[in-house]
């Protein structure tokens, strides 16, 4: 709370006044915070599986010493194995993010998904005599 005291001023006499003074409440604002995923790279045949414990990102905004240490991630189109070859965009998706030190109720979180890039597999032929 708000607590005040004393009033002072050049032309103010204390003396001529009985002064009440009220409380007042402070309004603790969360702050902003930006939770960005890191694109990621795959062989086509390779499957991606979303998990809590992800560090691939990066964050905006963190105060007071806060760190986080991960994040859960899941993946989107482009993900399967059978996902073809090119880029998905918005398929890395982030959510609840964890530190020692974190608390989450004091930001207000936007994430920023990331990128899936399918490169193609590599296919050896052999020609028999």
């Amino acid at each position: 709370s708000v607590m005040l005291s004393t009033p002072v001023g050049a032309s103010f006499n204390a003396d001529n006044y009985y002064v009440n003074y009220q409380d007042g409440d402070i309004e603790v604002m969360p702050a902003s915070l930006t939770i960005s995923a890191t694109s990621v790279t795959k062989v086509y045949g390779q499957p991606l599986i979303g998990n809590a414990g992800y560090t691939a990102f990066s964050s905006l905004g963190l105060v007071n010493g806060e760190t986080l240490e991960s994040v859960t991630v899941n993946y989107g189109t482009g993900s399967s194995a059978t996902a073809s070859v090119g880029s998905y965009r918005g398929s890395v998706m982030l959510s609840t993010p964890i530190g020692a030190s974190f608390t989450a109720s004091n930001y207000n979180i936007t994430y920023q998904a990331g990128d899936i890039e399918v490169k193609p597999a590599l296919l050896s032929i052999s020609g028999t005599n």
